[in-house]
């Protein structure tokens, strides 16, 4: 079990690559996902959060 992290952001390409990420390594334990607009439109972040969700 590592680091406990709670995940914000607006999940655009770099955020996405991130959470993937974070979810490969063993020093970090994702515990809960922020999704916010501002790069990215508030659709587009809701598409790309479900997405993951399912991954």
């Amino acid at each position: 079990m590592g680091k406990k992290v709670l995940f914000f952001g607006d999940f655009g390409i770099d955020d996405t690559i991130a959470i993937i990420y974070a979810h490969l390594i063993d020093k970090i334990d994702v515990i809960g996902i922020v999704a916010d607009y501002g790069n990215v439109p508030q659709a587009e972040v809701v598409r790309n959060v479900r997405f993951l969700l399912k991954v």
